[in-house]
Parts: C-alpha cells; structure tokens; sequence
C-alpha cells in the first residue's frame, strides 16, 4: 500500500518583473531634437518674413592693379645697398685670409717634422 502524500505539493510563488530602467540618454536626445527644432523654425521665419539685410562691406582695400612706383624704387636701392655690403664682406674676408698667412709666413716655425730636424720616433 502506498501512502498518500502528507505534504502538499510546493508552489512557487509568482515573481514580480523588474521594469526596465528610462534610458537616461532619451531626455538628452529629446532636448537637442527640440533645439535644433527651434534653430529651423527660426530659420524658415526669418526666410519667409523677408528683411534681407545687404552684406558688409570688407573693410580690406582693394588691390591695387600695378605695384606702386615708390615701392619698388625702395626695394631695388635695399638690393643695391646689400650687394654693396656683400662685397665689401667678401674684400674683409680676403684681407683677413692675407694677413692670415702673413702671420704664418712670420712665425715660420718648423714643425715636429720639418726637413731639417730629427724624427720623433725611429720609424
């Protein structure tokens, strides 16, 4: 014989379903569509009301079609006065390289293994 069972079969009660989080990111998203909704709408009124205002003048001269007489004049005596200081450098050179040598010519102290004078090493 079989015995009937003293506990009563066990019952899971039901569990509650956790609502899924607001996504934090959709306000954001909803405030910059509004913005840039209000940016359009501001721009489609302001191209139907029609005030069309005239755009500024640039504040830069124009461009003057030929080089201006004075500037070039001025620009050619500089290139005059720097070739003139460029050969003047090149004469101090040469004369600092003649005295150069001048001195040496001077000083003519043999060196350690002149003509005259003994080897430093038997080789």
């Amino acid at each position: 014989m079989t015995e009937p069972n003293q506990n009563p079969p066990a019952t899971v009660p039901e569990q509650p379903e956790a609502k899924p989080p607001l996504k934090k990111g959709m306000p954001v998203v909803i405030a910059l569509v509004a913005i840039v909704a209000l940016i359009g709408i501001a721009n489609v009124s302001s191209l139907l009301s029609g005030n069309k205002k005239s755009a500024p003048a640039s504040a830069m001269p124009m461009r003057p079609a030929a080089p201006n007489a004075q500037q070039v004049n001025s620009f050619e005596t500089q290139q005059q006065m720097q070739a003139r200081r460029d050969a003047e450098e090149r004469q101090h050179q040469l004369e600092l390289a003649a005295a150069m040598q001048q001195l040496q010519a001077e000083q003519s102290v043999p060196g350690p293994e002149a003509a005259g004078t003994q080897p430093m090493t038997t080789a």
